[in-house]
């Protein structure tokens, strides 16, 4: 409780691998789950990845790319504001045919069944989003209002080929694209969660900035982040 509301008044969280369970695990934050792998072997060794948010604090003074050590876990997943979506972003649900019939081209259409509105394209900055009925109950109190939406900072590259610089890889698909710095807003203050050891041993020279401008961004975190769309009356 002391944790939580250190955070809630303007503190900074910061979670290096599997210690990231621990805010997930005790309802601190929303909008983030941990995935079991289970054909990845990924273990101690250099991966690439992108930049998602170049925007963030955390992102100051680096390159589009940066090679990071990762060890097997953990598997971020951000959810996405429609659960029933693609989620073509970063930790999102690949987009799925629920019908399981035809190819990629062919229109998804399930026989027998009454066909939901497609969901929305997501709203421009300073209009609410638009939600149908039924968006909204399968949401139910897993909406995530923007404001408090995980920032996604930077993540494991999108091509399976391009991911690994440097020792192991097998089961590279469940890596690709998947989170690697997190900033997720909890009240005043900021979760961040390193699926990478950005300190390993010296080894990581390259990556220990992140966590400073984390740490000398504590206050700022929301710097160039989108506005949430307004409410309406």
């Amino acid at each position: 409780m002391n944790l939580q509301k250190f955070v809630q008044d303007g503190g900074l969280f910061v979670l290096v691998a599997n210690t990231a369970r621990l805010p997930i695990d005790y309802g601190l934050t929303t909008g983030v789950s941990i995935q079991e792998p289970r054909q990845l072997q990924a273990r101690g060794s250099i991966y690439n990845a992108k930049f998602s948010d170049r925007n963030s604090p955390i992102a100051y003074g680096y390159d589009e790319t940066l090679p990071i050590y990762f060890n097997q876990a953990p598997l971020f997943q951000v959810a996405s504001l429609i659960p029933s979506g693609g989620g073509d972003g970063p930790g999102g649900p690949p987009a799925g045919r629920p019908s399981g019939r035809g190819s990629l081209t062919d229109p998804d259409i399930v026989q027998g069944m009454p066909q939901p509105s497609p969901a929305p394209s997501p709203a421009p900055a300073g209009r609410e989003e638009q939600l149908t009925d039924e968006q909204r109950l399968q949401l139910g109190a897993f909406y995530v209002p923007p404001a408090q939406r995980p920032r996604v900072v930077c993540a494991f590259a999108s091509d399976e080929k391009n991911l690994l610089v440097s020792g192991m890889l097998a089961g590279g698909s469940e890596l690709a694209n998947a989170p690697a710095v997190i900033d997720v807003p909890v009240g005043r203050g900021h979760v961040v969660m390193f699926a990478n050891n950005p300190m390993w041993r010296h080894q990581t020279q390259g990556s220990f900035f992140l966590l400073f401008n984390a740490a000398l961004n504590f206050d700022s975190l929301d710097t160039e982040r989108a506005a949430p769309p307004p409410v309406r009356p």
